[in-house]
């Protein structure tokens, strides 16, 4: 047996900026992405039922067969870095990491300059020494998971993120629907419960933006 079975397999490495009140999504992975939000921006992650504002240096971490897509700021350009990876060298090894399970943690913003710098030098060796990419490049990213896990562990889920409430996700969910039909923020509010008032300001604090603008931003991404 390989020595370096246990490592991950890097499939594509990359550092983006996208536009402000752009998206990416929905889509489905058939492996692994890790992604580091060096700035904290009103971005939106959107995985399964759940949804988190990047208001914090984020690392987003998608697992294969997940359902999810982004909607980036809506006043600021938006820059990521990403990589794909998986384990197929030897599934058997892979490891044990909440992070790597299904239903496992999604995003983490607790981000530490080490953090930040490990996931910034396997660009760097990915760009520079792609030979070297499945060697240095995967134990650094082993070692990555390893502590970004280590921070999911030592501290409550909770304090991780700012999550949407359920009631703003239930909306984005209706707007995403309901598109191409004639939709009014009356509506988007009593569908969840909510005042008109309180809807649209919750729906701002949250999002950074009116539930109007959203719903322009959507139809003009799908168009």
């Amino acid at each position: 047996m390989n020595s370096n079975d246990h490592l991950p397999i890097i499939h594509v490495a990359g550092d983006v900026v996208k536009k402000p009140g752009t998206g990416l999504g929905p889509r489905i992975l058939d492996d692994y992405e890790l992604l580091f939000f060096p700035e904290g921006s009103g971005s939106v992650y959107r995985v399964e039922d759940e949804a988190y504002v990047l208001r914090n240096p984020s690392f987003i971490i998608t697992r294969p067969g997940e359902r999810h897509h982004y909607e980036y700021d809506p006043y600021q350009p938006a820059r990521h870095l990403f990589l794909h990876f998986g384990f197929e060298r030897s599934p058997a090894r892979m490891p044990d990491l909440g992070i790597l399970k299904q239903g496992g943690p999604s995003c983490v913003s607790e981000c530490s300059e080490l953090l930040a710098g490990m996931m910034k030098q396997i660009l760097y060796i990915a760009y520079s020494m792609p030979d070297r990419t499945q060697q240095r490049g995967s134990m650094l990213l082993l070692a990555l998971l390893h502590e970004i896990n280590g921070l999911v562990v030592d501290s409550p889920p909770a304090s991780q993120t700012s999550r949407i409430p359920p009631q703003l996700v239930k909306a984005l969910d209706y707007i995403e629907k309901y598109l191409d039909e004639p939709l009014s923020v009356e509506t988007l509010a009593q569908t969840v419960g909510w005042t008109h008032e309180h809807f649209s300001r919750s729906f701002v604090k949250h999002l950074g933006r009116t539930p109007r603008e959203a719903i322009n931003q959507r139809r003009i991404d799908r168009a």
